[in-house]
């Protein structure tokens, strides 16, 4: 059992990414939360315990099971519950990565009412890896949130039970998020801010995300860089939420969302030449409108290469004054954008913004 388990770090630390270059740590749900805890003959029984004994780079490998409120109690303290913080149940505190040796599917960890999940406030620390994540399970707070901090990652998780927010992100420098699966919030999926003037960035991809009519599949606040590429997002009620900055937003696929992408400066910093760009997206057979600028975004944008159609009201729908350039897109027909089927038209205001000329005649290949 012990080489079994040596063949399978071997493997995990080689999915993470990341140099494996410290110890292994070992958490099952048979071990024991005491001093000396964390081989592979003597595990901690918490996750908080395996972090405890743990030392900066090392690795931590969860065997399956559950975690967190282990006696649904909603009160942490009895032998084998998480510690964490006054944030969260698990508070990652070290420059260490923590993985699942059987993936989400196996591994929970169950929260408790007032408290997150799981919280991040080491720099360059990793929580899961594509194939070996957690589930996070919680109805009444986060799933996953970080501290301001330069660097870090968050990979192959499943937040799950009618969250208010899944993962939120504030970066100081570049953060990952990735391979993870969003499913049924009640507020937002991803959230990614910046913690300074704008160069903390989020790189957010692969995702899955999805549920019905909750608030946004993922958030982008402004200024900030921030790349969205290849998620797949059914069912919120935005599908991405994009803020005057240099954020590029490509590769989605958005479907059955009220509203595909909304284009809001609703945090009212946004500074002129800061223009978004979203292209190569999938972006059809939402609810409402492909894509909807709000009156609150003063700032240009930029929308090219992107396939736009089958949207139950409009392909591109504007409330403001400011410049959209939608030329070089797929609206459905080779005839362009229009009120006759099977074309998405643009909803432009009184005096028109939108630029969509010349337009695609053929839909793009986009993945």
């Amino acid at each position: 059992m012990k080489n079994r388990f040596v063949g399978l770090t071997l493997c995990l630390a080689a999915a993470t990414g990341v140099a494996q270059a410290g110890a292994i740590i070992h958490v099952a749900n048979n071990g024991l939360d005491e001093p000396g805890c964390g081989t592979a003959a003597n595990p901690c029984r918490s996750i908080s315990a395996g972090i405890g004994a743990a030392a900066e780079g090392d690795t931590v490998i969860v065997r399956p099971g559950l975690y967190g409120d282990l006696d649904m109690d909603d009160v942490l303290g009895s032998q084998g519950e998480e510690a964490g913080d006054n944030y969260a149940i698990v508070n990652v505190n070290k420059r260490v990565t923590v993985i699942s040796s059987a993936g989400p599917q196996l591994t929970t960890i169950r929260g408790i009412t007032g408290r997150g999940v799981v919280h991040i406030s080491a720099d360059g620390a990793q929580f899961g890896a594509k194939g070996a994540g957690f589930t996070l399970q919680n109805t009444v707070s986060i799933g996953l949130a970080t501290d301001p901090l330069p660097t870090g990652k968050i990979a192959g998780n499943v937040t799950r039970g009618g969250m208010p927010l899944g993962i939120a992100v504030t970066s100081a420098g570049v953060w990952d998020v990735s391979d993870n699966y969003i499913l049924d919030n009640a507020g937002q999926g991803i959230s990614a801010q910046s913690a300074n003037d704008g160069t903390g960035v989020v790189n957010i991809h692969d995702n899955i995300i999805y549920g019905i009519e909750f608030a946004a599949g993922i958030q982008l606040g402004p200024r900030a860089a921030h790349r969205v590429y290849n998620n797949d997002i059914n069912g919120p009620y935005y599908g991405i939420v994009v803020t005057p900055g240099l954020a590029r937003v490509y590769g989605n696929t958005l479907i059955n969302n009220r509203i595909g992408i909304a284009y809001s400066d609703y945090y009212n910093v946004g500074t002129s030449g800061n223009t978004p760009v979203i292209s190569r997206n999938t972006i059809v057979g939402n609810r409402g409108s492909g894509i909807v600028v709000l009156n609150t975004a003063a700032y240009p944008l930029t929308v090219r290469e992107n396939n736009i159609y089958g949207n139950g009201v409009c392909g591109i729908a504007t409330n403001g004054s400011i410049a959209v350039d939608a030329r070089n897109n797929y609206w459905g027909s080779p005839t362009g954008p229009s009120f006759t089927n099977p074309a998405d038209p643009v909803c432009d205001t009184a005096t028109p913004t939108v630029k969509t000329t010349p337009f695609a005649t053929r839909e793009f290949q986009i993945r």
